[in-house]
């Protein structure tokens, strides 16, 4: 509980600044099994924020809708491979726990060697 609460204080009011246009990313489940657990804080995120973010699945199917002047926050299993493509992928801000920060720096480092600068992270202390 304490840790989504942290989460929404990030998405409500990012501690670092988010360039207009990109996303905030939750690198939260680090395998297939931790999936359930990312969708049930997301679910939670979703009821403490309500309207206040836009959140996009990138497991789901389908284009992303375009933005609608809210912060759009992008879940579903980044770290485990989610297919779609992440727009803005240099400059969205990533949340990433501590526990999932190596992973995290093996799965972007190719994509992140192509960025003008390094990838935004908070890491989350667990």
């Amino acid at each position: 509980a304490g840790e989504t609460a942290r989460i929404a204080r990030l998405l409500s009011t990012p501690a670092e600044p988010v360039p207009d246009g990109a996303g905030i990313v939750l690198a939260l489940a680090k395998s297939q099994a931790d999936l359930e657990g990312e969708g049930l804080t997301v679910s939670a995120l979703e009821i403490m924020l309500g309207d206040e973010v836009r959140f996009v699945n990138l497991r789901a199917a389908g284009p992303v809708a375009a933005p609608d002047g809210r912060q759009t926050v992008y879940f579903g299993g980044f770290l485990t491979g989610a297919t779609r493509d992440l727009p803005t992928f240099c400059q969205n801000l990533y949340i990433v726990p501590t526990n999932n920060l190596d992973q995290f720096k093996t799965v972007t480092a190719q994509a992140a060697a192509a960025c003008p600068a390094p990838l935004q992270t908070i890491e989350l202390n667990g």
